[in-house]
């Protein structure tokens, strides 16, 4: 269905500009992970996670030096967020720490971050 209505979704984006609101109302399957991901490989033929992660894997040592170079308050803030990566070896521990720490580096609330994402992948 999504495939079919690509042409008119872009039209819609493109012509009417219309509210994130009415969007969401109009066409909601754009907005659950399930259809974003599929959105995405349907139209980039490419997984949007697996993406994704690999990139932030490519970049996570740079992410690092940012952080490690960033003081005052942010800067403790991060570095405490960044702990449990000494003390796991774990993938999935270093990328929430490392996007935990990008979102407080790019002064966004992390919980508020992680609490809506996992609010959306449930559904």
């Amino acid at each position: 269905m999504m495939d079919k209505t690509f042409a008119l979704r872009r039209h819609e984006v493109v012509q009417d500009a219309p509210m994130v609101a009415g969007f969401k109302a109009r066409w909601p399957g754009l907005f659950s992970v399930r259809e974003v991901n599929s959105e995405f490989k349907r139209i980039t033929t490419v997984e949007l996670q697996s993406k994704f992660y690999s990139q932030l894997d490519a970049h996570s040592e740079n992410l690092m030096k940012v952080f490690a170079r960033k003081g005052g308050v942010l800067g403790k803030k991060i570095k405490a967020m960044m702990v449990p990566m000494t003390q796991v070896d774990s993938i999935d521990v270093r990328r929430e720490c490392i996007l935990r720490g990008l979102t407080v580096y790019l002064n966004e609330d992390p919980q508020k971050f992680i609490k809506d994402y996992r609010r959306r992948s449930v559904h």
